[in-house]
């Protein structure tokens, strides 16, 4: 991807970050019988497209997402595939 040009000289560019996507989120109880925690909305918005476009805006260019089972990986692979 293209570098961004920091708006000012004291701003420092992230180039990409880490968002750790895992766990059952058992203490969730029924919400997430069904889907990821990452996945639950809030507002209106899936939690993870928030943290997501928080990154975007922030000028974060790539994103790492890290989930540990094959379950999340399913459910967060469609969803990334959104994004793109």
């Amino acid at each position: 991807m293209g570098e961004t040009k920091p708006k000012s000289k004291s701003e420092k560019l992230i180039p990409e970050a880490i968002v750790l996507a895992a766990g059952e989120g058992s203490r969730l109880g029924k919400l997430t019988k069904r889907k990821p925690k990452a996945l639950l909305r809030v507002a209106g918005m899936p939690l993870l497209g928030r943290i997501l476009h928080g990154l975007k805006e922030a000028g974060v260019q790539d994103v790492i997402l890290y989930v540990v089972s094959a379950y999340e990986h399913s459910f967060l692979q469609g969803f990334s595939t959104c994004l793109i």
